[in-house]
């Protein structure tokens, strides 16, 4: 969990693109574990134990934090789901980067899409920045 640019806390999944059966797989997890989270009382409690735990070793204390966000039930739409792929973006010989709608394979797209409408539905927000170029 992480809080963005945008300043909204929220579920924050990185995976590295190292081949396209993980990457939508990738997508599929960040829907579960944002579904979870919503319907499952025994998992925010689990959850909440964790973040408090992470709270008090960081800070020495917990509350009045990110912990905040699930002391009763979720509000989704205080929260965004962020997926991020580490990889290669540019094209070889080129400094250009490639989009990602160009980077992706057909059914990993197509699974993206589908995880992204089914988390807007649950109320959550799906942030959208470009891959950025690190030297």
């Amino acid at each position: 969990m992480a809080s963005t640019k945008h300043h909204l806390p929220g579920l924050t999944a990185v995976h590295r693109h190292e081949n396209n059966q993980r990457v939508s797989h990738h997508f599929s997890q960040g829907l579960v574990s944002a579904d979870l989270l919503l319907m499952r009382q025994e998992y925010r409690d689990a959850v909440l134990r964790e973040v408090r735990a992470a709270e008090r070793k960081k800070r020495g204390r917990a509350g009045n934090t990110f912990s905040a966000l699930f002391r009763d039930a979720v509000s989704p739409s205080r929260l965004e789901v962020v997926y991020a792929i580490i990889g290669k973006w540019s094209t070889k010989g080129l400094k250009a980067q490639r989009r990602i709608e160009d980077a992706l394979p057909f059914f990993s797209k197509v699974n993206l899409r589908r995880c992204a409408t089914d988390l807007r539905r649950m109320g959550y927000r799906i942030p959208y920045n470009p891959p950025c170029q690190h030297p």
